[in-house]
């Protein structure tokens, strides 16, 4: 896997998500893009390069994106939904109690607990958190980012048995080792893993 990593040495480099902080490492954003190398026939798979691209941001971002009343509340609708799922397959089960019944009863409304929580938390995701502040996975704008897409990568994991993805013919390796070099001199990165 290829990695693309701002440059921290750089004192000028601001963080992406605000545009006037100063990032710090242990508190970069991560995504994936994918790039198709060759497709086989009858869709039943694809090559693909795979680029980890971690953008720059600061503290007061990441407590943005990630504030601590936000996991509290997430951890305690999860402790709720299993607490529920938990009693309603108790209640549902009949059965007389015992260590099985509860074990089974306990695994379950973890498992169904932590989606149901997951699924209320969506919705909860979708704000920017502040104003002039990038909401959390709008990665778009990102030049080194901007750069790949361009070029045909994909922000998600190619699904042969979907046949959405295509290989793109026209472009050369020279074209991607272009794009790599300059996202190196003009967004200052550093790629790791070639």
């Amino acid at each position: 896997m290829l990695h693309i990593r701002p440059n921290y040495k750089n004192p000028n480099l601001k963080c992406y998500y605000c545009s006037h902080n100063t990032p710090a490492e242990e508190y970069e954003e991560t995504q994936r893009l994918y790039f198709i190398k060759s497709g086989l026939k009858l869709w039943l798979g694809y090559k693909y390069t795979e680029v980890e691209v971690h953008i720059p941001r600061c503290k007061e971002c990441f407590d943005l994106h990630y504030p601590k009343w936000k996991v509290h509340f997430y951890r305690l609708l999860w402790l709720l939904c299993s607490a529920l799922v938990f009693f309603g397959i108790y209640k549902a089960a009949d059965l007389e109690p015992s260590v099985g019944v509860y074990a089974f009863a306990i695994i379950v409304s973890i498992g169904l607990g932590a989606a149901l929580a997951g699924f209320i938390a969506m919705f909860f995701n979708k704000r920017s958190p502040k104003k002039g502040v990038r909401p959390l996975g709008n990665n778009d704008e990102y030049a080194p980012i901007r750069r790949l897409e361009g070029l045909g990568f994909l922000d998600y994991k190619p699904d042969p048995s979907k046949g959405s993805a295509y290989v793109n013919e026209d472009l050369t390796p020279d074209d991607i080792e272009s794009a790599f070099k300059q996202i190196k001199a003009e967004d200052d990165c550093i790629i790791s893993g070639l």
